[in-house]
Order: C-alpha cells, then sequence, then structure tokens
C-alpha cells in the first residue's frame, strides 16, 4: 500500500477503496444490485462476512508500516471497512448520491473526529 507522505492515515485508508467507487460510478445500477441481492440472501451475506474477515486481516498486514502496533493496524483496517459498509448501505438505498459522495462524507466525518480528539487532548 504506497502512501503519499503528506497523506493521513485515514486519507490512505480511503484511497483503498478506489477501485470500488470506480467501478460504482462506471456502472451503478449493476453494482446496487449486486450488493442487494447479497445483503437480502443470508448465505451471500454469511460469505461476505467471511470474506470481510480476511479482508480485515489483509488490511491490517498491509498497515502494520503505517501503525505504531499490529493492534492499531487491526482496528484501522476494521474502522476503514465498517465506515466502507456503512457507505455501501446509504448508497444502496439513495438514488441521488455517488458511493464516491458518501464514502467521502463518512470519511471526513471519521477524519473531523479525529481532528477534534486530537485538539481536545492536547
Amino acid at each position: 500500500m504506497a502512501s503519499n507522505p503528506s497523506e493521513s492515515l485515514l486519507e490512505l485508508l480511503r484511497r483503498s477503496f478506489e477501485p470500488t467507487v470506480v467501478a460504482a460510478d462506471q456502472d451503478p445500477g449493476t453494482m446496487r444490485s449486486r450488493v442487494r441481492l447479497v445483503w437480502s440472501t443470508p448465505a451471500l451475506r454469511a460469505s461476505w462476512q467471511d470474506s470481510r474477515r480476511e479482508q480485515q486481516a489483509a488490511l491490517a498486514h498491509a498497515l502494520h508500516p503505517f501503525c505504531a502496533n499490529p493492534r492499531l493496524a487491526d482496528t484501522s483496517a476494521l474502522l476503514a471497512l465498517t465506515l466502507y459498509d456503512h457507505a455501501l448501505v446509504r448508497w444502496i438505498e439513495s438514488q441521488d448520491e455517488t458511493l464516491r459522495e458518501i464514502l467521502d462524507e463518512v470519511f471526513d466525518f471519521a477524519a473531523m473526529i479525529d481532528d477534534r480528539w486530537t485538539a481536545g487532548t492536547s
């Protein structure tokens, strides 16, 4: 996972979802249908959740160089995937917003919380 030195961890995590965002931009109808199908079918949803655990482990491993320890890398990966899943739910329920807009909004909100937390602890 290549990083720009001026890029925050949240920006790096947000960028990791860009290939999916591009796919959603290119064919939103098909992607929305697929996500709805997966989430409305118990067996497919269980498979999705198994896949998420594998993705979390892989993302956490990729984040090790950017985090102070493996626990923080794992937590960062979980946070990113949770934000992404939340954005997907909002996106499939919306006809007016793009996945990019929603994903940017949820990651911007997480960054705002991080900024306020950092400012409050100084």
